[in-house]
């Protein structure tokens, strides 16, 4: 399912990050993935890979050198489209094709969004001197939108109406934002995001979950309601955390701590892989 922060600021001051953005991905623990890496086919795209035959190649997150993120996350809902398109292509061309920026993607994108199962895709532009981050969602009738530079948090559901986690995990992100937010605390920073990303508190019963999806069982609404999900009953869970960081002279931090595989979900190796590149606009 996955959930997104990110907090955003066009001309920040010497030391202080222009982006900072942390995820995580839920997904099946026996579906293939690849960790984050250069791209065989792309070298200037770093992010995780989908392996599941067929969808091969698909990615829920990636950045490029070229200063171009995407990031798709699921949106919990009761219709699923007749035999729909993988979603994870929508992110994996974003990053590789040549086109100008996030929101002329979207908005191409949305005459074939009900090709897929729902979902919110984020396309961020990080520029020179202004970051535009880009939001569509083919769950209802919205347009894609350029949204205020701040504090924004993404889940599985529309904007307007955040699950709890979300809107939770944004004040404690704030927090750690306030805190530790400038390359002085670089090191400090990531590690109390990782740990953000890790929290299991529940917000359960979640009133807005159960009105998007009234009949979910109560073990998903259960697992839905916390940052960091996990439910060995699914066979389903949080198993990658990523941390990206942009500071004002346009140097990226990109950090990934991930399971590795095979998954024992009830006691997990996590592995880290990152990168580090200067923009190149």
């Amino acid at each position: 399912m996955c959930i997104l922060f990110i907090h955003s600021e066009n001309s920040p001051p010497p030391g202080k990050y222009k982006l900072v953005l942390a995820s995580n991905r839920d997904e099946s623990y026996r579906r293939p993935a690849k960790y984050a890496h250069y791209w065989d086919e792309d070298s200037s795209v770093f992010g995780g890979r989908d392996m599941e035959p067929g969808r091969e190649g698909g990615t829920w997150l990636g950045m490029s050198k070229c200063g171009k993120i995407g990031v798709l996350l699921n949106v919990l809902m009761p219709t699923v489209y007749p035999n729909p398109s993988s979603r994870g292509f929508l992110v994996a061309n974003f990053l590789k094709m040549p086109i100008s920026g996030g929101f002329e993607y979207l908005t191409n994108l949305m005459n074939e969004g009900k090709q897929y199962t729902h979902f919110n895709m984020i396309a961020i532009d990080v520029r020179q001197t202004e970051i535009k981050v880009n939001h569509y969602s083919n769950a209802g009738n919205q347009k894609p939108e350029t949204l205020p530079n701040g504090l924004l948090g993404f889940g599985n559901s529309s904007l307007e109406k955040p699950f709890q986690k979300v809107t939770e995990g944004k004040k404690m992100f704030s927090k750690i934002i306030s805190n530790y937010g400038t390359k002085e605390y670089k090191d400090v920073l990531v590690d109390e995001l990782m740990a953000f990303l890790k929290c299991k508190t529940s917000y359960y019963p979640d009133h807005n979950i159960l009105e998007q999806v009234p009949n979910i069982s109560d073990e998903k609404h259960k697992m839905h309601s916390s940052l960091y999900a996990e439910s060995l009953g699914l066979n389903y869970g949080t198993r990658t955390h990523t941390v990206i960081l942009v500071d004002h002279e346009n140097q990226v931090d990109f950090v990934e701590w991930t399971m590795e595989e095979p998954i024992n979900p009830e006691n997990p190796t996590w592995m880290k892989h990152q990168t580090s590149f200067k923009l190149n606009f």
